[in-house]
């Protein structure tokens, strides 16, 4: 699976097969689309420390499911999103074109 990111207006897509994910690292929000689930999680401005530049991202992605807190988590070219108490798992296995890190926590909000 791959993941474009048009980070011009800081906007993550990623189509996962059935699923989307929709972060908008301006505003620090992340939805994420997956079949019939919604999630938003808002990640405030000071959670989240990114420079994205107006490039895009390619990356491969392993989609998994967990329970707990939602992380937004970049290191070394590992971008991995966990949402706890849903079902949400992206591990980015390699990232071209970010510049910068994302690396805090953010409150969940369900509405499933």
């Amino acid at each position: 699976m791959n993941i474009k990111a048009h980070l011009g207006f800081r906007n993550i897509k990623a189509h996962l097969r059935f699923m989307n994910i929709e972060a908008h690292l301006g505003f620090r929000n992340i939805k994420a689309h997956l079949g019939f689930r919604n999630i938003k999680a808002h990640l405030g401005f000071r959670n989240i420390k990114a420079h994205l530049g107006f490039r895009n991202i390619k990356a491969h992605l392993k989609v998994h499911e967990h329970q707990g807190t939602l992380r937004v988590q970049e290191h070394q070219g590992t971008l991995r999103v966990q949402e706890h108490r849903g079902t949400l798992g992206v591990q980015v296995d390699s990232l071209k074109g970010l510049n910068g890190s994302l690396n805090d926590n953010a409150t969940l909000y369900n509405n499933w």
